[in-house]
């Protein structure tokens, strides 16, 4: 099958690398602290974490300890097609069982997704914000030779890696896993962590940037800005209307009820229970920012107008060394913030919530994990050796 696909470069996010004596990929590998995904599509790899090649191994190992999903496409070295000997064969099966044997998604908290393409000699390293195409293998040795390449930040063509390079290469792919109960479940647990990821950053933001609250696990303090300006404000409605996000998120776990795990009663009752503690939260967290936000209504303005309204009916001995606006003003700063004082109890409720919204997502992909070793059937198509005759 003939494929062919080519981009064109616009912008000035691009550059062209050429070096020796250098990782020309090192600028990827810096930026995996803060990436949301990472992506490798390479020949070979190495295998063992004590070798001198073992950076980019180290590095992929500590993102998932991060909780950062990465994505694996490899070739095997020393596999072929054909085996002309015994020697031969075994010598295979042992560079075949040290790369299974490295790569077991469940070394990786089952957050690597884990290929095996044996027709690839393509070398991409990417983040959701970066990548490098180029010749390098990514090992230390590839830092001695003349190696080039193109690193970019063009969200265009990042999105093009994503969306067609890397699934054409993935379609003609094995899974490191040969069931369908596995790949269901795995790509289960990467959707409850994208879930938990995004309402973690939409928490952290708003009780950091908002207002200070005393929580179950926030920083201290009782606080409370009035989120007057446009992004606070936004801020306050991401905060008010999460339910309506989590509602979003509710069906995430709907292709656990395919008929593959019709018979599995431990599975099923799992996902009662998380649908049943999720649906839960979400009502009494949708309740409570009802309750806030109708609390929380208080039309600045008209209350300033009113009060001027009153004070210039007052004395107007008093107003000759205050203006009536002014007095209006701080009189309705200080309602402002009464009114969110007396919501201080149903704001740290509603956080807590939502704590425990994520805590149970981050539960039920600990429980996944424990599922997907039930169902973790090798793909037996990875180890070729046995499938040929002596």
């Amino acid at each position: 099958m003939v494929f062919f696909e080519s981009f064109h470069f616009d912008e000035s996010d691009t550059k062209f690398i050429f070096s020796k004596d250098s990782l020309c990929f090192q600028e990827v590998i810096d930026s995996f602290s803060n990436a949301k995904s990472i992506v490798v599509v390479t020949y070979s790899l190495p295998t063992s974490k004590n070798s001198k090649d073992s950076f980019l191994m180290n590095s992929i190992l500590e993102a998932t300890k991060n909780e950062i999903p990465v994505k694996i496409i490899t070739n095997i070295p020393g596999r072929f097609e054909e085996y002309y000997n015994k020697g031969s064969k075994s010598k295979s099966r042992q560079k075949i069982s040290k790369y299974v044997e490295s790569f077991n998604p469940k070394k990786f908290g089952y957050l690597l997704t884990m290929y095996f393409n044996f027709n690839n000699h393509i070398k991409i390293i990417m983040t959701n914000e970066i990548a490098f195409v180029g010749s390098a293998n990514f090992s230390e040795a590839s830092g001695n030779n003349y190696e080039s390449g193109i690193i970019s930040r063009n969200p265009s063509f990042l999105r093009h890696l994503t969306n067609k390079i890397i699934p054409e290469i993935e379609k003609e792919s094995l899974g490191y896993y040969d069931s369908i109960e596995s790949e269901i479940l795995l790509d289960n647990i990467i959707a409850l962590f994208y879930v938990e990821d995004y309402i973690q950053r939409v928490l952290t933001d708003i009780s950091q940037t908002s207002f200070y609250i005393t929580g179950t696990k926030y920083g201290v303090g009782k606080e409370f800005n009035d989120c007057k300006d446009s992004s606070d404000e936004l801020r306050w409605k991401r905060l008010i209307h999460v339910s309506d996000m989590l509602e979003f998120f509710c069906d995430h776990l709907t292709d656990l009820d395919s008929t593959y795990f019709n018979y599995d009663k431990d599975l099923q009752e799992f996902k009662k229970f998380y649908d049943e503690t999720t649906e839960f939260l979400c009502t009494k967290i949708a309740n409570l920012g009802l309750r806030i936000e109708e609390g929380k209504k208080f039309d600045e303005y008209e209350f300033i107008m009113n009060l001027v309204e009153e004070l210039e009916h007052s004395s107007i001995g008093y107003l000759e060394d205050n203006s009536s606006l002014e007095i209006a003003q701080n009189m309705a700063y200080h309602e402002s913030q009464n009114r969110m004082y007396e919501l201080r109890d149903d704001l740290i409720k509603l956080m807590d919530f939502i704590q425990e919204y994520i805590d149970t997502v981050s539960e039920g992909r600990e429980q996944l994990g424990k599922f997907v070793s039930k169902y973790n059937k090798l793909n037996r198509r990875i180890d070729n050796t046995n499938l040929q005759q002596e």
